[in-house]
C-alpha cells in the first residue's frame, strides 16, 4: 500500500509539472502566432510599397527610372508544402507577388526529386539569371 501511495502521488506531481509547461508552452504559441500574424501584415506593406515603387520606377522617365525589372525567373513549387496545403500561400499567390515586382515566373511543380533537380539545372543552362523555389517550411 505505501508502495502505490508514493507512485500515486509522483504520479500527481508529475502531472502538475506537465500541466505547468502545457500551459507555458500555449502560452507561447499564441505570442507566436500573434507575431506571425503581425509580420505577414508587415510584409503585406512591404509588398504594397514595393509594388508602388515599381509603378512609379516604370512612369518615371529612363533618366530617374530606380531599378530594371528582373524579367524571366524559374519557380519551383513544391504542391504538397504546408503553407499551399494549408491554404497560408498558393503558387498563384506567389506568382502575383513576383509580377509586382517586375518577374515573370515560369513555373514548375515538384513531383519529384528528380523533376527539380532537372528544372534547376536546365534553368542554370539556359543563363535564366533567377530561380526561386518554395519549399515546405514556408520560406521562399
Amino acid at each position: 500500500m505505501k508502495v502505490a501511495k508514493k507512485i500515486q502521488r509522483k504520479l500527481q506531481q508529475a502531472q502538475k509539472q506537465h500541466d505547468k509547461i502545457l500551459k507555458k508552452i500555449e502560452k507561447t504559441r499564441i505570442k507566436l502566432d500573434n507575431r506571425g500574424d503581425d509580420l505577414r501584415d508587415l510584409e503585406t506593406k512591404l509588398a504594397d510599397y514595393e509594388g508602388k515603387l515599381a509603378a512609379f520606377a516604370s512612369e518615371a522617365p529612363a533618366a530617374v527610372a530606380l531599378e530594371p525589372a528582373i524579367g524571366l525567373a524559374r519557380l519551383i513549387v513544391n504542391p504538397k508544402s504546408a503553407c499551399i496545403v494549408d491554404g497560408s500561400y498558393s503558387t498563384d499567390d506567389i506568382v502575383a507577388l513576383l509580377r509586382k515586382h517586375g518577374i515573370e515566373a515560369e513555373v514548375t511543380l515538384k513531383t519529384s526529386t528528380k523533376v527539380i533537380c532537372d528544372a534547376a539545372r536546365k534553368a542554370a543552362k539556359k543563363g535564366e539569371k533567377l530561380v526561386i523555389v518554395a519549399g515546405g517550411d514556408g520560406t521562399i
